[in-house]
């Protein structure tokens, strides 16, 4: 599975690159909302893991959803959210679900369990 990690902090995307590249994973990463986008149009991804705030004079994870959500291509692409938020506080800032039922909600850190599980219900049997 090809994996856009969205994260700003280096430290938090560099743990989560190694570990899904241990499972056997491929793995591109950006650091700002605008580097994102550039990924998801001109790569083949499969998956997205998305920090909602991506650091100041960036477009936020909120800002990527809303465009994947936006373009009937990429919108099929399933999201896990990776964030300090609280679950209620990620539902209710999405005002529409750009997530579209298809999106995991992880709270930082991330619980590889919980990850590792999501990633196997997604690969076809």
């Amino acid at each position: 599975m090809r994996i856009l990690i969205v994260e700003d902090d280096r430290a938090a995307r560099s743990g989560l690159e190694k570990w899904l590249i241990k499972q056997g994973h491929s793995v591109c990463w950006a650091e700002t909302g605008e580097r994102a986008i550039e990924q998801l149009k001109f790569g083949e991804i499969d998956l997205v893991v998305l920090d909602l705030n991506l650091g100041e004079g960036s477009m936020s994870g909120w800002d990527v959803a809303r465009y994947k959500y936006g373009d009937a291509k990429l919108r099929k692409i399933p999201i896990v959210v990776v964030t300090g938020l609280s679950t209620e506080d990620v539902h209710a800032g999405a005002k529409v679900n750009v997530f579209e039922g298809q999106s995991l909600i992880l709270p930082k850190p991330v619980d590889l369990r919980m990850l590792a599980a999501y990633l196997k219900s997604l690969i076809p049997l």
